[in-house]
């Protein structure tokens, strides 16, 4: 069902013979899933890579806005100021038909580094709709790292298309039945989900949190203006990663081309 190539500084991910996806790492401060694309060619998330409203969040991304190594300052590797934070793409350490995985560098603008990222994504077919397995690995190579407690943070977030927008007519709501950013926002669920009207049909994407995540169930940071991320940090305070351990999440996201 999946083909998955490389191409100058992207991977090319599709689906019965048609573009689904890209995941992009050279040209920007972040590597990022995106644009991702609906069976008809529309994208769920925000596809345009340059937007001046929340530049730094594209389509499916990683990020954290308070990465602190012991003995330096901290990094924003979430938001893109001139002293932010790279997430520098390494390499493509497994490339399969409908699965890869990439290792990155977390490190300041002056190139010191500050933690080892492994990113994971798996694919899979279930008509009408694609469900990744994503897992995201990060590990303090260089040092004790503190996570901090901010508000600017997933690991895992997604900037939806324009059309979804709560603010637009799209619908956020959570396993226990609350709807919209007011009942959501800030909530703890086993998932999430953001749906509405793209190209005249009815699609929605899900996130689910795993049960083997630390801090399982997350809590929600959910937007009208398209955010949608998983975040224990602002909600349930700081982690720390000891010198030569690592951290890891395990998510499925599911997008739905029949809503």
């Amino acid at each position: 069902m999946f083909n998955i190539t490389e191409k100058d500084g992207y991977l090319e991910i599709n689906r019965r013979g048609s573009l689904f996806a890209r995941y992009v790492y050279t040209g920007f401060l972040k590597p990022f899933l995106g644009p991702v694309l609906t069976a008809d060619g529309h994208s769920f998330t925000r596809a345009d890579d340059h937007n001046p409203e929340h530049p730094h969040q594209r389509s499916v991304f990683v990020g954290h806005g308070e990465v602190i190594l012991e003995g330096h300052l901290p990094i924003d590797c979430w938001n893109e100021p001139k002293d932010s934070g790279i997430i520098e793409h390494v390499r493509i350490e497994a490339l399969e038909r409908e699965r890869f995985v990439a290792q990155n560098l977390w490190k300041s603008r002056d190139g010191t580094p500050y933690l080892d990222e492994r990113r994971e994504f798996c694919f899979a077919d279930l008509c009408g709709a694609v469900e990744i397995k994503h897992k995201i690995i990060f590990t303090a190579s260089y040092g004790k790292i503190t996570l901090g407690p901010t508000k600017e943070a997933g690991p895992l977030a997604i900037r939806v298309a324009d059309e979804l927008r709560g603010d637009r007519g799209g619908r956020i709501e959570n396993a226990e039945g609350l709807v919209g950013e007011r009942e959501c926002w800030g909530k703890v669920s086993p998932w999430c989900k953001y749906s509405g009207t793209l190209g005249g049909r009815q699609v929605s994407i899900k996130i689910i949190d795993d049960p083997s995540n630390i801090d399982y169930p997350t809590a929600w940071h959910v937007r009208d203006y398209g955010l949608f991320a998983v975040n224990n940090f602002h909600f349930k305070g700081e982690r720390v990663i000891e010198a030569g351990q690592s951290l890891s999440w395990n998510f499925k996201i599911i997008f739905s081309d029949i809503g």
